[in-house]
């Protein structure tokens, strides 16, 4: 089958198990899903650019520092 795509055989494997792993979810992608359920949500005019402090941020009240 690889030979025949002009594919490697890693490819062909990878390529099947996101089939597979899309079909078991239904077709649905789990990152739309997060970000559809997270697309109403009021972020930060900054978030692009502290992004990081953000999660830090976020890490730290997570973990109760």
């Amino acid at each position: 089958m690889a030979e025949e795509a002009g594919l490697s055989r890693a490819e062909v494997l990878r390529r099947g198990l996101r089939s597979f792993a899309a079909e078991r979810a239904g077709g649905k992608s789990p990152l739309f899903d997060y970000l559809m359920s997270i697309a109403g949500d009021d972020w930060p005019a900054d978030m692009a650019e502290r992004h990081d402090e953000y999660l830090t941020d976020g890490y730290r009240e997570e973990a109760g520092l």
